[in-house]
Order: C-alpha cells, then structure tokens, then sequence
C-alpha cells in the first residue's frame, strides 16, 4: 500500500508539471521518482514515455501545438527490453512526440551488457593454442552460464571483435561427402522423390576439410573442441550472392558431423536449393582451439566464461567491453487498425543488438531472407503443372531490426545513428506509410542497413505479398543517410533495400563499404501477374566500393521488379567491385522492366549496365553517362547527402 502511494503520488507530480509545459526531460543521472525536469529529470525512457501518456490524457486537446519533446540528457542508457511506442504514444499533425538529443549532447540507448573484471589467465588451459599462452584473459559472464545468454558478437571501445576463427586468413576447402541427388526415376515417380526428400534429412551433413589445409592444425587434424561451442562453419554459395553459418556438431580427423544439413536457400520448388553441391569454401569460427590471435574472442556457453586475446603491453581492464542482449532495440508498434503517428527519433545513437544464430542455421537468399525447414533439394526437382504450395509449407523469415517500425504513420526518424547490431539496422515493416528516415548514419550491422518493406514471422518467399492491401508499405522516404560497413555477420546484405513495397523514395545517400550490392529496388521473386508497380524513385545517390566480398550483384540492383512509373536517376556509382566478375554499376536481373534510367554516372565497373532474363527494350532511357571523362560534373556534385545533412553525416567519425 505505501509502495503504491509514491506511485500514484509521481504520476500525479508529472501530471501537474506537465500541465505546465509539453516538455520533458532524461538523464542516466536521474531518478523515475523525480517530476521531468531540467532540474531534476527522470531516469529511464519507459517513465518519460507513460509521463507523455499521462500529460495527453490530461490534455483536452491531446498533443498541444507544437507537440511534446522529450529531451534525453548525454549518456548510456542500458536498455533491459525493447523500448516500445504504441498507437497512445503518438502525436498529431504539426504537433509530433520527439525523443530527441538534448542541445550537443550524446545519449546512447545500448541493448548490451558491459564485461568487467578481466583476469589473465594462469596455468595450463587445455585447448589453448600455444600463440595465446601468456597473453589470454578470462572474465565471468553469469547469465550466459548454460547457454542461457549465448552472444555472437562482442565490442571494445567500439571496435567489433573476431570471434576466434580458422584460418586466420583467406579460406579453408571442404567437400560434402554424404551429398544426395535425385536419380532419374525419382524425378517421375512421385513417391521415389518424397521417399529421397525423407532421406536428405540424415545426408548433406558430413563434410571433409581438403588436406592440404589440414596441414596449418596441430597434428594435421581438427580440434575435437568444435562441438563445444559450439562453432559454425562461415560459407558462401559458389560466391556469389549469399552466405550461409551452419552449426558444427562434431569433429573428427578431416571431417565435420555438422548438426543440420549444408544447403543455401533459394525460391524455387519450394525449399533449399543447394547453390554448392558437393564443395565449397569458408572458414569456422567460435572454438577455444581457435583463440590464436590478438583481439580475438570466445565464449564458454557452459562455463559462463569469456576469452580474449591482448596484444602487446595492452589491459583489457583499461577498455569498455560491450556484449549485446537485447534484440530490438526500439520498436514503433501500432496495429493495421490504429497505427503509431508523428512520432519522431531525432540525434540518438542505437547501439548493441543481439541476434542469435537459429537452431536450424543460417541460410539465406538474396536480402537477408532465411529458411527454416531441414530438408534441402537441388534444383532440378520438378513442380507438377499448375501446383500451388501452402503458404507455410516452408516457412520463411528476415533478419530483425534494431530499430523496428510497424504500423507507423508519418513517423520519422532524423539524424539519428545505427550501429554496431548484430541484424539489420532499420526496418520498415507492414503498414508503415509516409516515414522517413533522414539524415541518417546505419554501419557495422551485421544483415542490411536500412529495410523498406520488411516482414515479421514466417511468410513464403515465392509467393509472398502482404495478406491485405493496408499492410503494404507506401511512400516512405530514405534520404541523405550514409550507409557503410554492412553485412558484418551475412555478406549477402544491401545497405538499403526496398521490396513489396510502393511509392517509396530513395534520395541522396551515400553507401560504400558493403560486401555486396550497395541499394536494391523493386525487389520480388518472380513479377507479379497483375503488373504490381512498385512506383518507386532511385536518385542521387553516390555509391562506391560495393560488391566487395561477393559478385553477381551492382551498385544499384532490382530484381523481378514490374516499375512502369519508377525512375533510376543521377546516381553516382563508380569503383565496384573486389571480385573478378560481374561488377555492375546497375544489374537489371530476371523480369525487371518498365524503369526510365537518366542522368546516372557510372565509371570503375566492370560492366555499366547489365541485363539478366531482361534487355533494354524493357526500359527507357534518358542520357547516362558511362566512364570518367565525360560526366558532366554539377549533376555528379547533386549525388549524396545534401546540406544540412552532408556536413553532419560526413564530418563523423564512427566511435
């Protein structure tokens, strides 16, 4: 009964204060029992939020003119749970809610968790490599005790650590030995094919490491410590377009007993389609006996321990070790019934989200799409004529976002800063109608930068459109943000994507440093019949040193898009590519048509445009310019942030 005075008696206080004015104000110094001062503020975002809520229930007018601003103070606020706007936190038009920085100053919502309390390691630790004796550490992590809080990423001082891997460099060689295709009879026989789909669940799963690479191990064999992990093994699908982590459940001698089947999802015949059948390329990372190298890092599940490796003369006492826990960090929620509204996110940075790897591993197509069902097929398997698969048949689903919008209207986030997330950044999800996301900063993510059109739980990638017309994504804005450094855990991410989407607008970022593709538009599997257009605008954008890890993607790539009223124009896109191949400035892929393209420069390719199951017929064309020394230079100085923004985005240096 007393605890519950003081409650009611605070929200009382904030009530009479807010009476008085429509501001308030946060602080890691303050205290939830105080009134949302300036002079004496509240401690948490949640209190300021039901603060909001209390002052707009007692406002006969709900929001007053000019809106509501809550000022969050300098500093790290450690986030327990998503932080969660609803449909009764938003505002109204020309009277938004803001949580924004307060004047110069830095607020930080973190999901991590700090490590402190590093020791060296002494004695013989069995499994340490002989390089790491001498120079380990080993801090107590309780919650992951178990594998009750298993993170995969960790950060000092800002700075994304290695996971302890091998090779250290470049990539090691294997071979799937218990790999299974259809024979010829199968593929006519009906029940032979479902008889050789029940056996794929026991094959694909054995995979020997090619000796030559062995060599570079003690004793030539791997650790028998890769199940404890337990580690993953990091491979790409031929190279090209996605990659894939596939958990590790034993090993011995060359081989690896892999704890489900190797197999990169693809949309066709509804299921995985193996993009290497037999061999492939990769590395594995996550074991003790791989802790080898300055900076590198490995967590005990069991034990609830942490191992890193110093360098010369440093203390990992002297540096903020960051480990991420929470998922999502903010989340704008309303319902297809009654969205969130004019709320907007001004100066904070998002930092440390979790992503854990799922049971049935990672294995993506193209956009950071991922399977769930264990049973792989290759792509010869036929689908009967005029077959329609069950929408769950094989379930699907997209790497989360730090910062999650679903459901929300005419909200906006500006100037605020993404990274160092373990999924994606910023995610536009079902419903989510004249946002924009401006001026703002999105890198070392470990999926997609920013994600327009962005679906929650399972869906089905081939025949996937949203399941009624108010939860497609419309007219939402992405401009003068800097997108870089990427698909850190899946090299197959874009810095911006938009997909099942219409009217969205991407203007005037600048994107580089990705592993592939650096924007994708009017993304789909397969055109749509009925001639969906997405009416999408891709202008000014300068994008550069993209496609760095994988290939068969451009600086600007669509994919199935039917765009008879979308437009590609004065783009700067130039410097493609680390790969020997396929490093487009723009990729036109499958049945993409209907774009006008006009006034893009693109120089430093390999190939300009390029066209795959489409040509240039299927466009039209303004002039475009192809190579340095003819571009007219006042269009190329229109690419990228454009002030106020260029001089806030670009001046920053990623701390």
């Amino acid at each position: 009964m007393i605890r519950m005075f003081y409650v009611l008696a605070a929200v009382a206080s904030l009530s009479m204060v807010a009476m008085a004015g429509a501001d308030f104000y946060v602080s890691p110094q303050g205290d939830d029992g105080n009134p949302g001062t300036l002079e004496k503020p509240l401690k948490t975002l949640q209190r300021a939020r039901d603060a909001v809520r209390t002052f707009q229930g007692s406002s006969p007018n709900k929001t007053p003119a000019g809106g509501v601003t809550v000022w969050l103070r300098g500093g790290r606020y450690e986030l327990s749970e998503t932080f969660v706007l609803g449909p009764e936190d938003s505002g109204h038009e020309g009277c938004p809610v803001i949580y924004r920085a307060y004047a110069d100053e830095c607020p930080v919502l973190s999901g991590g968790r700090v490590i402190r309390g590093w020791k060296k390691v002494e004695g013989e630790l069995p499994g340490l490599p002989e390089a790491a004796k001498g120079k380990a550490w080993v801090a107590s992590v309780p919650d992951a005790r178990d594998g009750k809080w298993h993170f995969r990423q960790l950060w000092a001082n800002g700075k994304r650590l290695v996971r302890a891997r091998w090779p250290n460099d470049g990539e090691l060689r294997y071979r799937v030995i218990d790999a299974s295709t259809p024979s010829a009879d199968a593929l006519r026989d009906p029940r032979l094919l479902e008889r050789w789909r029940e056996e794929l669940k026991r094959a694909w799963r054995t995979v020997e490491i090619q000796a030559d690479d062995l060599k570079a191990l003690p004793g030539g064999s791997l650790p028998p410590d890769l199940g404890n992990g337990p580690a993953e093994l990091f491979t790409r699908n031929g190279g090209r377009w996605a990659t894939m982590r596939i958990p590790v459940a034993t090993a011995h001698g060359a081989r690896l007993a892999m704890a489900v089947p190797m197999g990169c999802l693809s949309y066709y015949w509804g299921g995985m389609r193996l993009m290497s059948p037999t061999a492939g390329t990769g590395y594995l990372e996550n074991a003790l006996s791989f802790l080898d190298r300055p900076e590198e890092w490995y967590l005990d599940r069991k034990a609830g321990l942490v191992y890193y490796v110093a360098g010369e003369g440093e203390d990992p006492n002297a540096k903020e070790f960051v480990a991420p826990k929470v998922e999502q960090l903010v989340g704008l929620r309303g319902t297809a019934r009654k969205p969130v509204r004019f709320v907007q996110l001004r100066g904070i940075r998002l930092e440390h989200a979790h992503w854990p790897l799922p049971e049935f591993g990672y294995r993506p197509a193209l956009g950071c799409y991922y399977g769930t069902q264990l049973t792989p097929l290759v792509a010869a398997v036929p689908c009967p004529a005029g077959s329609v698969r069950p929408k769950d048949e094989y379930p699907e689903y997209c790497l989360p976002a730090a910062a999650d919008l679903m459901y929300a209207q005419d909200c906006q986030l500006e100037l605020c800063r993404v990274g160092r997330v373990g999924a994606s950044g910023i995610g536009l999800g079902e419903g989510c109608r004249n946002d924009r996301i401006v001026g703002c900063e999105v890198f070392d993510a470990g999926g997609t930068g920013i994600h327009a059109g962005l679906p929650h739980g399972p869906m089905c990638g081939e025949d996937f459109a949203w399941n009624r017309p108010e939860d497609e994504p419309q007219r939402n804005e992405i401009a003068h943000c800097y997108v870089h450094h990427t698909g850190q855990m899946d090299w197959g991410a874009y810095g911006i994507y938009s997909g099942y989407c219409r009217g969205n607008r991407i203007a005037h970022n600048l994107v580089e440093q990705q592993p592939y593709s650096g924007i994708c538009a009017c993304f789909t599997w397969f055109a749509f019949p009925s001639g969906r257009d997405e009416e999408v605008t891709v202008e000014y954008n300068n994008i550069h040193h993209v496609l760095l890890k994988l290939f068969d993607g451009g600086g600007i790539y669509t994919k199935d898009g039917v765009a008879k009223t979308s437009v590609i124009r004065g783009n700067l896109i130039h410097d493609i590519g680390g790969q020997t191949r396929d490093n487009n400035g723009i990729f036109l892929d499958d049945g993409s048509y209907g774009f006008h393209l006009e006034g893009n420069i693109i120089y430093g390719v390999t190939m300009p445009v390029r066209f795959n199951n489409t040509s240039k017929e299927k466009f039209t064309w303004g002039t475009n310019y192809f190579g340095v020394p003819s571009y007219p230079r006042e269009l190329a100085e229109k690419a990228g942030p454009q002030e106020p923004y260029r001089s806030l985005l670009l001046g920053r240096q990623s701390k």
